[in-house]
């Protein structure tokens, strides 16, 4: 989850710079609309989806090969002591993800309260005061002082001024917002940020929509052969009022330089299909970035057999016709500095190993669990259950008797374990066709 949203945020800010650099100066608002609401579907969608490369085609068919990490040696035990736990108490302390997870509930249920409080607002508003039905709005007189704005099919402009006659050119811009369905857009990144309220960048997605909305209208205005300097003054007339609700579009939203030089801006056809082609190999690279994973493609002949053993070390067995296991030794930047067949080693060389070398392993004493274990193993709050290398509900132990079991093993997880703190041991038990599978390759110990 934590690499999807890295992945997200990753596509929301290399989009985001690009339409910065490429889009914003140029008078291609449709197209800029389109590119943003995208850019914000491309992010939460493709992260999430995994495309897998095909990459060149290696034999399956390899001999064992045991790996030495100088910057971590490990040691493998051949002897596994049982581990019998009665009456044990957990006591469950919150993790850092968790007290994470509580941080952005409380973020979230904040934001979503002061969502609700807005659309309650604008609710309130409506049937509050007066209303005049329109052929394309619905016209909401607010008795207090206020710049026009509008929130889906309505327009809100204060009353005193709707009765003195308040200029066409105002009506008009909202008229825009709410034929066009900016509100749509708005409520989207709204309901983005409250899901992502720990990721900063859909506050500039939002600005940048918001501007663009006014470009829109702005231009819808002009395109009525409206007088430019006269518009100019209206808008900067109204400069210093705003809606009590962030929610709805107005015309006083960003009145700025970069606004005004806009609308005497011009864009030639030819530069803005350049831009727009220039996306696609960005959005491609992303996708390939985020989403592709190269597999090795397995050889068809022969299979590969995996040796599950209790300390959950795979090995992979050689082809009969090669010349047996290999050991390789690494540096701590993972590049192979040694490597050759165990039958070509030294003895000096051997004593290098920290574990058996293959051949080795020697079959472990079967023992069997009493009842009184197989009881307490049942508690899955505290015990994970393997049996013959599955995983098992705990209450499968019902089926089986204690002389089921021919050897067992428990130990407990560390806290970086997969299932820590779902359960505190494992226990990995064996039946006699899976003691004989399991250890099928394993030495047996040497007799009197």
């Amino acid at each position: 989850m934590i690499a999807y949203f890295i992945k997200s945020a990753l596509c929301l800010v290399v989009l985001l710079a690009a339409y910065y650099l490429l889009l914003q100066k140029e008078k291609m608002h449709r197209f800029n609309r389109f590119f943003l609401l995208i850019s914000l579907m491309f992010s939460l969608v493709v992260p999430a989806i995994s495309i897998t490369l095909p990459k060149a085609a290696v034999p399956n068919m390899l001999p064992i090969a045991y790996v030495i990490d100088e910057g971590r040696p490990q040691q493998i035990r051949t002897e596994i002591q049982s581990v019998d736990v009665q009456n044990v108490v957990v006591a469950h302390s919150l993790t850092i993800t968790e007290y994470l997870l509580i941080v952005y509930g409380l973020g979230v249920c904040i934001l979503l309260i002061r969502f609700g409080r807005n659309l309650l607002s604008i609710r309130n508003s409506i049937r509050r005061n007066k209303s005049i039905a329109t052929v394309d709005a619905t016209l909401v007189l607010i008795p207090n002082e206020t710049i026009p704005h509008s929130f889906l099919n309505y327009i809100f402009v204060n009353e005193a001024d709707y009765t003195n006659g308040i200029d066409q050119q105002l009506i008009q811009h909202e008229l825009t917002h709410v034929k066009q369905r900016h509100s749509l857009d708005i409520l989207f990144i709204e309901l983005l940020k409250i899901a992502f309220c720990f990721n900063p960048v859909f506050i500039l997605y939002k600005r940048a929509i918001q501007l663009n909305h006014e470009f829109l209208a702005d231009e819808n205005v002009l395109s009525a052969n409206a007088d430019l300097k006269r518009y100019q003054y209206l808008l900067l007339s109204k400069a210093g009022f705003s809606p009590a609700v962030n929610l709805t579009s107005n015309l006083n939203y960003q009145i700025t330089k970069k606004r005004l030089i806009m609308m005497t801006q011009t864009t030639p056809k030819l530069r803005a299909t350049l831009k727009g082609i220039a996306l696609a190999p960005v959005m491609l690279a992303l996708i390939l970035f985020v989403s592709a994973k190269a597999e090795a493609v397995a050889a068809k002949a022969g299979k590969v057999f995996n040796d599950t053993i209790p300390q959950k070390m795979q090995v992979q067995f050689a082809k009969p016709k090669s010349r047996g296991p290999f050991v390789s030794k690494v540096d701590k930047n993972g590049k192979a500095v040694f490597y050759k067949y165990v039958a070509d080693l030294t003895p000096a060389e051997k004593k290098k190993f920290r574990f058996p070398l293959p051949g080795s392993f020697v079959k472990p004493v079967k023992q069997s669990p009493n009842e009184r274990q197989m009881h307490s193993w049942s508690t899955k709050s505290i015990y994970g259950i393997w049996l013959d290398g599955k995983h098992i509900s705990n209450d499968e132990l019902a089926n089986y008797s204690n002389k089921d079991i021919v050897y067992y093993t428990s130990s407990p997880l560390t806290k970086n374990a997969i299932n820590y703190p779902k359960n505190y041991f494992q226990v990995d038990l064996y039946t006699e066709d899976g003691y004989k599978e399991t250890f099928k390759t394993w030495k047996d110990r040497a007799t009197k």
